[in-house]
């Protein structure tokens, strides 16, 4: 089993009505550092809420991470179709070729008779 090595940034920028957050998720497994994805959340204070920045930290940076998580699973979706498509492939390659070699034996079979 192989082991990869990540680490999330969390960056936010909070005014009184509202807070930012952007995410980003770098893989730490190979010598060269590399980015895996990036996204970002936000929160808006509506008049009459009391500003607390805690609160608007929690909901744009749980906004970023969902939105980051989105996007790796659609990834990791994308990379199991294209998995798929490419064992189907092969498949149907091997039942062409079984095709084709029975088709030979049948007419040199065939020839014999």
């Amino acid at each position: 089993m192989s082991r990869i090595e990540m680490t999330v940034d969390i960056t936010t920028l909070i005014s009184r009505n509202a807070s930012v957050a952007s995410v980003e998720l770098f893989d730490l497994t190979n010598p060269i550092v590399s980015l895996i994805g990036v996204a970002t959340g936000s929160a808006k204070r509506e008049p009459g809420d009391m500003h607390d920045e805690a609160i608007a930290v929690d909901l744009a940076a749980g906004r970023a991470l969902e939105n980051l998580g989105r996007q790796l699973r659609r990834r990791g979706e994308a990379k199991v179709r294209e998995a798929s498509r490419q064992t189907e492939e092969k498949q149907a390659k091997l039942r062409r070729k079984n095709a084709e070699s029975a088709l030979r034996d049948m007419r040199k079979r065939l020839t014999q008779i």
